[in-house]
């Protein structure tokens, strides 16, 4: 091969290598803090952000508990033996340690909502509210035959 090819071939590879690890820093070192550039929390107040990104953060543990739980549960479900008295009982902590997680969140709602104004709570939960509106939800209703008059009591 000619120098000329050599050289073109060295300043692509260089031009690919280069791209992908700007591509490497850019996820790692710029994106640490994904959750800020999150689109799905753009409509929350800008002084309500940080607080609930805390609280979110707090959850964490509750999370990771009720995850865990659930494939612990899931795990048994493939076993060969089929044993109905250790599946209701990983079954009860699953949903026992789900239950804790959403009642510590809608605490934790709560108490966020006590500290905004009623124009930052709309703003908040206004984007949240209109996801229940969506054609699939009409879907759900119709089948649980609940009338949206029933809904917004």
């Amino acid at each position: 091969m000619s120098k000329k090819t050599l050289f073109v071939i060295v300043i692509i590879s260089l031009a690919f290598n280069s791209a992908f690890f700007g591509v490497f820093i850019y996820r790692r070192v710029l994106l640490h803090n994904r959750h800020l550039q999150d689109p799905r929390f753009h409509h929350i107040p800008p002084q309500c952000r940080e607080r609930f990104l805390e609280d979110r953060e707090s959850m964490l543990p509750l999370k990771v508990e009720f995850e865990l739980s659930k494939k612990r549960f899931m795990r048994t479900l493939m076993n060969e033996e089929f044993d109905r008295e250790l599946l209701e009982k990983k079954l009860k902590e699953t949903i026992d340690r789900q239950v804790r997680m959403e009642h510590e969140m809608g605490q934790l709602l709560i108490k966020l909502r006590s500290e905004m104004t009623p124009e930052e709570s709309q703003g908040f939960f206004q984007p949240e509210h209109q996801r229940f509106k969506r054609p699939f939800m009409k879907k759900i209703r119709k089948i649980r035959g609940v009338s949206k008059n029933e809904e917004n009591k």
